[in-house]
């Protein structure tokens, strides 16, 4: 039985999943495997896995016949795991060498880990930029309430990547796997932090996530192709206070499936005013994006929701809209992404909600369609 999983869940992205496995088959420690779900893809990627599986017994590559859900290929992924831990990977993200080696010493010496996060660089792909905030480098322990206020307060709960004992996700859904519903991460952390002993952060960089062009990230940016990604995905038995495809509600949906299935756990209130916030902001962006479109029958659509947020949104949620989350959100579309996470870092800093972190970012080369991990890792650690 391998020390580690890795499960990396594909669909028609070959060129950057060959920079993933390669990045997983260089690491310092070799106690892995590596599971491969294709989604039923019509590029490379057969080719390509099978040609890397040739060499290296340790990929186990599997193929699906028809689409599966996001959920589904991800938690077919986790099937197949037989490592005492696993770690899901995008197929346009990458581990820095030694990441896997770090956290093994870590759980080692911390043998009451359940769970292990680390932290993580971007990479925007198109414009080769590599942007981070540099981590203490020091081990320290998680916090279940810290968890919990940032999600109810529909602020990303953490900021890691994480890596979990495969006995604790059985334990925490037995059947059919741990990624469901709307935020399939999002809900997975829900049982993991309910169910763990103790969670550790590594609080250092060991994976580059990718922005691609055709990833969910990038996706949820323009209002059309946002409701086309994500269309379908919402409960049919939960009432929303506003409805409508908006992306608060999807976390909504988590909160309130996380309540029901995690009631001991999920103790806290879902924090309304912060909700309706983020619909006003939504709401308020969809609204400047289908004017710059000259789309008037979208503008017409949000402009009766933005009615409907009138009348039902508090006076607080309707201020912290307009005057702090629409100004930034609007910063953040026309800004280049290192400008504003040097913004955020000095802000952070200037309010004393982080110590010991430093914004950086460093235009790297390209190599063919990906770039070099090794050069990625070696500017983030020349630049501590």
């Amino acid at each position: 039985m391998p020390f580690f999983s890795v499960l990396l869940p594909t669909r028609n992205r070959a060129e950057l999943l060959e920079l993933s496995l390669d990045s997983v088959l260089r690491q310092s420690f070799k106690d892995f495997e590596i599971i491969v779900s294709d989604n039923n893809s019509s590029d490379e990627t057969q080719k390509l896995v099978m040609s890397l599986a040739e060499k290296d017994s340790r990929i186990r590559y599997f193929r699906q016949d028809k689409d599966l859900p996001m959920g589904g290929n991800w938690n077919f992924c986790y099937s197949k795991a037989s490592g005492e831990f696993f770690l899901l990977l995008g197929d346009d993200d990458a581990i820095l060498p030694d990441i896997l080696e770090n956290v093994h010493q870590l759980i080692c010496s911390h043998q009451d880990a359940d769970v292990v996060g680390f932290r993580y660089a971007q990479l925007w792909y198109g414009k080769n930029l590599l942007v981070w905030n540099q981590p203490s480098g020091d081990i320290i322990e998680g916090s279940k309430d810290l968890f919990l206020k940032r999600a109810f307060d529909f602020i990303t709960p953490i900021e890691h990547t994480l890596v979990v004992r495969k006995g604790l996700a059985q334990q925490v859904s037995p059947k059919n796997g741990p990624y469901s519903g709307a935020y399939l991460d999002q809900m997975a952390w829900f049982g993991f932090y309910s169910q763990a002993r103790k969670i550790y952060y590594l609080e250092r960089i060991g994976i580059i996530l990718g922005v691609a062009r055709n990833s969910s990230t990038v996706l949820q940016k323009g209002y059309k192709t946002r409701h086309e990604a994500f269309r379908g995905v919402f409960s049919l038995n939960i009432k929303f206070p506003m409805p409508g495809d908006y992306f608060a509600n999807m976390q909504y949906e988590v909160l309130a499936a996380a309540k029901e299935k995690y009631p001991d756990f999920c103790t806290k209130p879902i924090t309304l005013t912060k909700y309706w916030a983020k619909i006003g902001t939504e709401i308020s962006l969809f609204l400047l994006q289908t004017l710059a479109n000259f789309d008037f029958a979208g503008f017409r659509s949000f402009l009766g929701d933005l009615k409907q947020f009138i009348f039902k949104a508090p006076p607080s949620a309707m201020l912290s809209a307009i005057f702090i989350n629409v100004p930034w959100s609007v910063f953040s579309s026309i800004t280049p992404p290192y400008f504003r996470e040097a913004t955020k870092d000095f802000a952070l800093k200037f309010m004393g909600l982080r110590k010991g972190y430093g914004f950086k970012f460093a235009y790297i080369k390209k190599h063919g369609v990906g770039y070099s991990v090794d050069e990625a890792a070696g500017l983030i650690n020349f630049r501590k």
